[in-house]
């Protein structure tokens, strides 16, 4: 598949001339890509870290790590969503994965050079695989401060919580804020999903969104998917469970999964969507 051409997004058996009922399937075609990943900003600067061999992983610095066992990660690098997003009031209700999730939709639909609009929106579904952490660690770290005393959560302390009484903190951690987001800044109103089926979430996403134009359901798709967990909470999380590669002196070489000597997975970031179009409509 490239950039500017179509992959046909079906199994051998459905393209096969024989009698097959799968040969009745509406065909359906990838027409856009978009990325922001911690290897680039783009699905084009992406691609050409993954073709020099770069690795993306290096010491952390969202977050001060020298306690942790393990001290680096992939992540995404000079990302301003404002650079990309102009509108502010939608940002106010989107975390960093939202702004990920944005940056690369945009994108995708600027690839496809086809976006959803009055007379087609109703025909544009929206599939999204979600994170793992909705709620940010900073807004946990408040809650914390405000309502826990000598270890234990004091209720009434909770109720008073300033970060606990904010609508914009609770609107911002609800599993569908970041496929919300995306329907709020592209219009689309026909079927909308979020998936969460941890690492298999995105790729769940993208099978469903074909299905729906498979159906009939829709005839364009927006789908992929979005995460964030470089913070205390997700790297905690994976240390206890020794799963993350712990080689901090040479995180450029940390992560390598079918290697005899590999010791655990690079704790990463980013999004990555594509626009799927009925094959004849594109």
């Amino acid at each position: 598949m490239s950039a500017h051409g179509r992959s046909e997004a079906l199994s051998p058996a459905a393209r096969s001339p024989e009698g097959s009922s799968l040969t009745s399937r509406r065909r359906v075609a990838v027409t856009g890509i978009g990325m922001v990943t911690p290897a680039g900003n783009s699905a084009e600067a992406t691609w050409a870290a993954l073709l020099s061999g770069r690795s993306a992983a290096a010491p952390i610095t969202h977050f001060d790590a020298s306690g942790f066992p393990v001290r680096i990660a992939a992540e995404a690098k000079d990302f301003d969503v404002a650079a990309v997003i102009d509108d502010r009031k939608l940002l106010k209700y989107a975390n960093r994965s939202h702004g990920f999730a944005l940056a690369a939709a945009e994108e995708a639909f600027r690839d496809a050079g086809i976006r959803p609009d009055a007379t087609t929106r109703t025909r544009w579904a929206c599939a999204v695989g979600t994170g793992m952490m909705t709620f940010e660690y900073e807004a946990l770290a408040a809650v914390h401060r405000d309502a826990v005393v000598d270890g234990a959560l004091d209720a009434l302390r909770l109720a008073a919580s300033a970060t606990a009484q904010d609508p914009m903190v609770f609107a911002r951690t609800v599993t569908t804020a970041g496929l919300s987001v995306l329907l709020r800044r592209y219009g689309i109103g026909g079927s909308a999903t979020a998936v969460h089926t941890a690492c298999a979430s995105g790729g769940q996403a993208v099978g469903t969104a074909l299905k729906l134009i498979r159906r009939g359901v829709a005839d364009f798709a927006l789908a992929g998917g979005f995460d964030s967990m470089i913070t205390p909470v997700g790297l905690g999380s994976f240390c206890l469970l020794s799963a993350v590669s712990p080689d901090n002196d040479a995180p450029e070489r940390a992560s390598r999964p079918f290697d005899k000597t590999r010791n655990g997975f690079v704790l990463g970031e980013g999004a990555g969507f594509l626009v799927l179009e009925e094959w004849n409509a594109a």
